[in-house]
């Protein structure tokens, strides 16, 4: 089973504020602006920018970064992580995946990461407005 690697950015500005992992990258798309609806009294960094962003009237859009299987599934989401935030980026995450699964993951594909990835997967955008 793939899994599918992502970003969450504001479109105004690119800037990548959350990286994640997704069966479905659609419904989690939603799912981010439910969460929000559902934890109005949480300080979850995420939660807030999602909140603050959609308050402002502006678009949450969600980029595919790649698909990969879901052993390496890991692995690939630090990978992401680490380099929007050596790049600079405001990132939101709450914590980093779990290093046990991390570990596991590296074990089990010593010698290298396989990524499926298809040139049209690649940057694909999917975006959530403030829709009544």
């Amino acid at each position: 089973m793939n899994t599918f690697i992502y970003a969450l950015r504001d479109s105004s500005s690119d800037e990548v504020r959350y990286v994640g992992q997704t069966f479905e990258p659609a419904s989690r798309l939603r799912s981010h602006r439910r969460d929000v609806a559902k934890t109005v009294h949480d300080d979850n960094p995420k939660r807030l920018w999602v909140e603050e962003t959609i308050d402002a009237g502006l678009v949450i859009d969600m980029v595919i970064l790649e698909e990969c299987d879901i052993d390496s599934a890991h692995v690939r989401e630090l990978h992401w992580l680490n380099y929007y935030k050596d790049a600079g980026h405001r990132l939101t995450n709450a914590a980093v995946p779990c290093r046990n699964k991390i570990v596991t993951a590296l074990r089990e594909n010593q010698s290298n990461i396989k990524m499926d990835l298809s040139a049209s997967d690649m940057g694909a955008v999917l975006a959530i407005a403030d829709a009544q």
